[in-house]
Formats: structure tokens, sequence, C-alpha cells
């Protein structure tokens, strides 16, 4: 996805709209650690195109979580991890979302 300087996205707790900037766009994307996960099915972890690729991913991610954490407006508020509640259920919501995924996947 390619973009302009902003990107213009709905802001619910406002009613408006929001802005997002190209970085925070396209530092979201987790591509390589689906496509390492799937290439394990033919490789080992230590092969570059699974482990490297995972690797890769998870530092795209770690990236994506800077770039928010300094961002005027970010995609992901990241204080709403602060909440107990809402981390559970992100962390529930990603477990579940595996599980749905893995059989997919690897069967």
């Amino acid at each position: 996805m390619l973009c302009d300087d902003t990107v213009e996205a709905p802001d619910l707790l406002d009613g408006g709209f929001g802005s997002a900037d190209c970085l925070d766009v396209h530092v979201m994307r987790i591509g390589p650690v689906l496509v390492g996960l799937t290439n394990k099915q033919t490789g080992n972890w230590g092969d570059p195109a699974v482990g490297g690729l995972i690797v890769l991913g998870l530092a795209v991610a770690a990236i994506f979580v800077w770039v928010e954490s300094r961002a005027s407006e970010p995609i992901v508020p990241l204080g709403l991890f602060r909440t107990r509640s809402f981390t559970i259920s992100v962390i529930a919501m990603f477990f579940a979302s595996m599980a749905f995924f893995a059989p997919v996947v690897f069967l």
C-alpha cells in the first residue's frame, strides 16, 4: 500500500477522522512472520526462509511499537494496554486466532 504524507482514518473516540502517517501504515506489516510460519512445512527453524522471516517480522513489530510510542496520533494507542481487561482480551484473541489459523497452515 503506497500512500502520500497522511492517510485519513476514522477516529472512533471523537466521531471524526484522525490521520496516520506513511511510517505508521508501512511498519505495521506482519507478513514475514506469517510467511515464515507457512514455510515451516518444508524447512527447518534455522532456515532463512523460516527463522529469518520470523525474526524479521518480530523486528518489524518492535519497530512498530517504537514508532507508535512516538506518534502524535497513533494507530494503536499503547496506553490501552495499561487496562488489564483490554490486555487480557487481546492476548486471548491472539491465541484463539492462532488456534484457528494453525490447522489451515499445518494440516
